[in-house]
C-alpha cells in the first residue's frame, strides 16, 4: 500500500513541510507565553497557523498503512494544538479589544472560539 501512496502522492514533500514546521516551532514548547503582550501573542498564534496550513493542506490524510515510517503529521499535529491553545487566551484578549465587526467589539470568548478550543484540546493526538 506504502508503494501505490508513494507512487501517486509526493508524501516526502508534504512530510518535509511538516518537519520544516516542527523545527520552526518547537523551541516554542518550553517558552513562557506569560511574558508577552497580547498583540505578540496573536502574531505568533497567527504565524502558527498559516505555516501548518501549509503542511496540512497538502496531506492527503492516508492510512497510516499507507504512510512512511515515522509520518512527521502526528508530532507537528501535537505541537500545533499545543503551541495554539498556549496561545488562545493572550490571542483573543487582543481580538475582543481591539477588532470589531459592524455590531461592535468582536466576543474574545464566544461560542465559536469556545468550541473551537474544546475540540483541539479534545482531539490533541500524541506524538
Amino acid at each position: 500500500m506504502e508503494e501505490v501512496a508513494a507512487q501517486n502522492w509526493d508524501l516526502m514533500k508534504v512530510a518535509a513541510r511538516y518537519q520544516a514546521f516542527t523545527e520552526r516551532f518547537a523551541p516554542f514548547v518550553d517558552f513562557d507565553f506569560g511574558g508577552l503582550s497580547d498583540r505578540e501573542a496573536l502574531a505568533i498564534r497567527l504565524r502558527l497557523v498559516d505555516d501548518f496550513r501549509h503542511a496540512a493542506l497538502a496531506d492527503p490524510r492516508l492510512p497510516p498503512e499507507a504512510l512512511p515510517t515515522k509520518w512527521p503529521a502526528t508530532a507537528a499535529r501535537h505541537l500545533f494544538g499545543v503551541l495554539y491553545l498556549a496561545l488562545s487566551p493572550a490571542s483573543d484578549r487582543y481580538i475582543g479589544r481591539h477588532f470589531a465587526n459592524s455590531e461592535g467589539l468582536l466576543d474574545q470568548g464566544s461560542e465559536a472560539t469556545l468550541r473551537r478550543t474544546e475540540t483541539l484540546k479534545r482531539s490533541l493526538p500524541q506524538p
